[in-house]
């Protein structure tokens, strides 16, 4: 959801009747450091989470990988085995 410009002049001009000329500064300061602190600790969440639980599990998939390998190359041989007996059936037919 995005915010125009028109949104943030309302925004603005509610903000200075309801708080007033002399206090909306602060108050605009305030919002400006909770925004960053916020923004600190959803960063830190974030990279948290990679850290943890991500990264785990990656080096946890990268051996399945490997190891499903060959049944998805055998898996490849079989259908290309079945394509050509296929192919040979429906030309002994003909």
């Amino acid at each position: 959801m995005k915010i125009g410009f028109m949104e943030m002049m309302v925004i603005a001009i509610v903000a200075l009747v309801v708080l007033g000329p002399d206090k909306l500064p602060i108050y605009a300061h305030k919002l400006g450091v909770g925004l960053k602190e916020f923004k600190k600790a959803t960063s830190d969440l974030t990279s948290d989470l990679k850290e943890n639980v991500v990264d785990p599990l990656n080096e946890v998939a990268a051996p399945l990988k490997e190891a499903a390998k060959p049944l998805t190359d055998l898996e490849q041989e079989v259908k290309d085995s079945l394509k050509d007996v296929t192919t040979s059936i429906n030309e002994i037919g003909k």
